[in-house]
């Protein structure tokens, strides 16, 4: 007998029974638990910067709308894998039973933006905006009312896009020609009494003596540079009025110079400012060589007359003179300072003829009486009928009315 029997035998004795009445049995029952199939979920995996939590919510596939409430399992991150696709079909043990899981179109992750979702975002339910108020609805019809009033308005107004004057842009390439005496003598000749205008664009602000405007307040008028020319107009010779460049610094010309030439509009809308019609000439003086007032010049100008005196250094010029007006149908030349008592005048004239054809509309004599004119504030360009000088002038504006009425009959 071993002793594991011989303490049972004498366990049994001291309570007065026998081993015969004992029986061991081996047990040989398995205590398992029969496994739980795993559950197939689609699983929603959150983009890296969302992943805030500890644990990823994995839903059931989506059932019929008329199911009712179902479970869900939370599965630690850990459990999916980072580099899974947008959906992935992952074998996960049940964790937690019994929780409730929306239906899937009331689940929305309220930590997690929706543009951080790599996978189809469920179905949220949008609630429709409040309908507008009467008031409002109203209020949009008015506005619509008006702005097709207003619309029809516009397209009725005439469009002004440039001044009903005539405009004659006086220029020249080289100095010392008598451009602003010239312009100062056609701006008298070409307009009735009183519908005569003149705009010193030379920053030599000459042109005002040449029209016998110069006067106290004169001097302190803005010119160009102010914004109501209407205003700064000057009474000159034979009724015409004349704006004057103003007297500004060199800095501050620089500064308006700049100004100008980067506005293409500048000339052309002042002149529409001054709301002249169509029985007003206007004469623009401007500076010598290619420059900004030049360019505005040319771009608003019915006719354009070149200037030029009887000597190589304005012959020098045409061509660039050709490129500057390229594309003005209305372009003339005046030869003036012409001294007849000298051979070479006489044959660069005659070279001009032959160079210029018919742009070349007029003539105009050496006559020493205009510059001492000037000296005294006499004008015998504007006043004297008897000087040769004048006669040519008025000729000259003759052509250029007939130009101007031919270009108006086409």
């Amino acid at each position: 007998m071993s002793k594991v029997q011989n303490d049972i035998a004498n366990l049994l004795n001291r309570f007065g029974a026998k081993t015969d009445s004992y029986l061991e049995v081996e047990a040989a029952l398995e205590y398992k638990e029969a496994p739980l199939a795993p559950v197939v979920v689609p699983v929603v995996v959150a983009a890296p910067a969302a992943q805030a939590g500890l644990m990823t919510p994995v839903s059931q596939a989506e059932s019929s709308p008329a199911q009712a409430k179902q479970p869900i399992a939370l599965v630690p991150r850990m459990a999916v894998a980072a580099s899974a696709p947008n959906v992935t079909e992952t074998k996960v043990e049940p964790v937690l039973a019994s929780v409730y899981v929306a239906p899937v179109q009331e689940r929305v992750a309220s930590n997690v933006e929706p543009s951080t979702l790599t996978s189809e975002p469920a179905t949220v339910s949008v609630m429709p905006a409040p309908k507008s108020s009467l008031r409002s609805l109203l209020n949009e019809v008015a506005l619509a009312r008006q702005a097709s009033i207003q619309a029809s308005n516009e397209e009725k107004a005439e469009v002004v896009t440039a001044t009903p004057a005539h405009v004659v842009a006086v220029v020249s390439l080289k100095g010392g020609v008598g451009k602003t005496t010239i312009s100062a003598a056609l701006a008298g000749a070409l307009a009735p009494q009183g519908h005569g205008f003149a705009i010193d664009l030379d920053p030599q602000n000459a042109l005002r003596h040449h029209l016998g405007a110069v006067s106290d307040e004169e001097e302190s008028v803005e010119g160009l540079s102010g914004e109501d020319w209407q205003s700064s107009l000057c009474d000159g010779m034979v009724g015409v009025k004349m704006l004057p460049y103003g007297i500004v610094a060199d800095k501050e010309r620089r500064v308006f110079e700049r100004r100008i030439e980067n506005d293409n509009e500048w000339l052309n809308r002042q002149l529409i400012a001054m709301k002249l019609n169509t029985a007003d000439t206007v004469v623009l003086d401007t500076p010598p060589g290619p420059t900004p007032y030049m360019e505005h010049a040319l771009a608003v100008a019915d006719q354009v007359v070149v200037v030029i005196t009887p000597d190589a250094g304005s012959f020098l010029t045409l061509d660039q003179l050709d490129r500057q007006v390229e594309g003005i149908d209305h372009c003339s030349f005046i030869v003036n300072q012409f001294d007849a008592s000298r051979t070479f005048c006489q044959d660069m004239l005659e070279v001009l003829k032959r160079r210029l054809g018919d742009k070349l509309i007029g003539v105009i004599p050496f006559d020493h009486a205009i510059s001492e004119g000037l000296a005294f504030g006499n004008m015998p360009l504007l006043t004297d009928d008897a000087s040769p000088a004048r006669q040519a002038i008025l000729s000259i504006a003759d052509a250029l009315k007939a130009q101007s009425s031919k270009t108006a009959g086409d």
